[in-house]
């Protein structure tokens, strides 16, 4: 098991374990459909619904303050649930959060649980 950070609208966290075997599965369930990757940095991937816009999802004020704090140059805005990783692999299969993406999330949003 990988273990990832869920960032809702509102800025709740959560802690979630994936399995590298149904991760695509659990990436699309927790953010509600296709999925996007956006990589503020070589280390942490930022797992979004790739339709989020056309739906209409809520803006995530502290996803979207984690990618401008890992990428400062970002303009545009996160919306819906996002799931944080680390990078990726040589084979390119995700990694688990890196502890300094955890501990930037701790300081955007409350308690991870």
């Amino acid at each position: 098991m990988k273990k990832a950070i869920v960032i809702h609208p509102g800025g709740a966290t959560e802690t979630l374990a994936i399995d590298p075997t149904t991760e695509l599965s659990q990436l699309q369930a927790t953010v509600g459909g296709y999925i996007e990757a956006v990589y503020p940095s070589e280390n942490t991937t930022l797992w979004c619904n790739e339709d989020a816009k056309h739906l209409g999802l809520a803006v995530n004020d502290a996803a979207t303050a984690l990618w401008r704090a890992l990428h400062p140059a970002s303009t545009d805005v996160l919306r819906g649930s996002v799931v944080v990783t680390g990078g990726a692999d040589g084979s390119g299969d995700s990694l688990a959060i890196a502890p300094e993406t955890e501990a930037v999330i701790a300081t955007l949003t409350p308690a991870v649980g």
